[in-house]
């Protein structure tokens, strides 16, 4: 198996190397989402590369509540590390805006 052309593709990494994968959420006031994202989106793609920084592939994803439209649920998925540095640099920035974080 070892020099089997039909198992090159397959990745190798052990699942256990792999980090774990973390998802949180925060609740914002929609009035306040504007300065979470910034003019042109400059302050998400700033907090974005700076969570980069600590998980490549951190995701962070900005939605309006179907059923209230006073409130946008902001998604943060990637390692655990990153994920936390996201959710405090919001509540950083949006103390008072913040109405869950889950």
């Amino acid at each position: 198996m070892k020099n089997d052309p039909d198992t090159k593709h397959l990745d190798r990494t052990p699942a256990s190397s792999l980090p774990a994968e973390s998802k949180r959420s925060l609740r914002v006031k929609s009035s306040s989402v504007g300065r979470l994202i910034g003019t042109g989106g400059a302050n998400i793609k700033n907090l974005q590369q700076e969570a980069r920084k600590v998980d490549p592939h951190v995701q962070i994803d900005i939605r309006e509540d179907r059923k209230d439209k006073e409130v946008h649920e902001v998604t943060v998925t990637g390692t655990k590390e990153a994920t936390e540095f996201v959710v405090e640099a919001i509540k950083g920035r949006l103390k008072e805006a913040i109405l869950a974080v889950i």
